[in-house]
């Protein structure tokens, strides 16, 4: 036991002998003062890349490009059943594609209508997509009125 004690003392002993890691002193940081009122670089880039959307033709969609629209909206969606899609606007991007703004309101997962929220995308031959949030940022209201498909003149669902 004498032994034990003796080698526990012996080896806190010599653990003070060691060299010590140089101290790290920190350099002073420049501040940069926040502003919740200035746009962040992304809010920049998505507000240039809505800028640069170009006003579509108006266009009538077929009863197929309808389903279509509507089937991917659904399938979005966490209770595709309970999904109400309002009045669909659309237009011709000239690319061969066709925009498209709506109202949807869906339940949620507590099983309420959240309250009808704008979708926009674009419809191909081959696809249906969703305009990408990271790109063009949250507010499709912008997005829908660069593209000339206004969502305050289309109908909610119900």
């Amino acid at each position: 036991m004498k032994c034990a004690r003796s080698i526990v003392v012996l080896y806190f002993a010599l653990a003070g002998c060691g060299q010590h890691p140089p101290a790290v002193i920190a350099e002073p940081v420049a501040q940069q003062k926040y502003d919740p009122f200035q746009p962040t670089t992304k809010e920049l880039n998505q507000k240039t890349a809505v800028q640069a959307l170009k006003p579509t033709t108006p266009a009538v969609l077929s009863d197929q490009q309808k389903l279509r629209i509507t089937a991917y909206i659904r399938s979005t969606m966490k209770d595709p059943s309970s999904t109400r899609i309002g009045d669909i606007a659309s237009g011709h991007d000239g690319t061969g594609a066709t925009a498209f703004c709506v109202w949807v309101n869906s339940k949620n997962s507590y099983g309420g209508y959240t309250g009808a929220k704008p979708m926009a995308g674009k419809l191909s031959a081959q696809t249906v997509e969703e305009f990408d949030f990271d790109v063009y940022g949250y507010d499709l209201h912008a997005v829908c009125k660069a593209l000339g498909l206004e969502l305050a003149k289309i109908r909610k669902p119900t």
